[in-house]
């Protein structure tokens, strides 16, 4: 793969609707669709998205937006660890999800989960040609994670619908942009 960009949901839901993007996610979503048509992105070799319903309706609004047809989806884990392991990690970091905290805090819990990240990452490369693309819809810390972990570069929080470009030259991965919301 080439041409990789990791992105975050959009903004999900409250209440009982929490697992699901609000109505405001799902705008954002189709406009940062467009905004990528238009800014040159074309579509992918591969989508790839965890199993949280909100990052599926964050790539059909991204779709819509940005006219792409969807021919292969693939569903991972892009957590890096369990929701229990999570919560206990960011408890253990004083209720942050910075990963400067998160790190910190819990070293092994860090280490491991980006590990963890970066080989579902590298696992994708037999999905998808030398030359191909691939976007991710993933979560927040944990794309941040994914991208120190493939780059060694730490990018600020992503927002929803924000994302980083990077690009694959055999195992070697920069950031080309950083894809923030206006």
């Amino acid at each position: 793969m080439k041409r990789v960009i990791l992105l975050r949901h959009g903004e999900k839901g409250q209440g009982n609707q929490k697992e699901m993007l609000s109505w405001a996610g799902m705008k954002r979503a189709r406009e940062s669709g467009q905004d990528m048509m238009f800014g040159g992105v074309g579509g992918f070799d591969l989508y790839v998205v965890s199993e949280a319903f909100r990052t599926i309706q964050t790539l059909a609004a991204l779709a819509v937006g940005a006219e792409w047809v969807v021919q292969t989806l693939k569903i991972m884990d892009l957590w890096g660890a369990t929701p229990y392991e999570w919560k206990c990690a960011v408890e253990k970091a004083g209720g942050s999800k910075e990963l400067a905290d998160l790190r910190s805090s819990n070293p092994g819990f860090f280490s491991v989960t980006s590990l963890r990240l970066s080989l579902t990452f590298w696992e994708i490369r037999g999905f998808v040609e030398e030359e191909g693309s691939v976007l991710f819809i993933g979560h927040s810390p944990t794309t941040e994670m994914l991208v120190l972990s493939l780059t060694g570069k730490e990018i600020i929080p992503l927002g929803e619908c924000e994302g980083v470009e990077l690009e694959v030259e055999g195992k070697v991965v920069q950031i080309v942009r950083e894809i923030r919301n206006p």
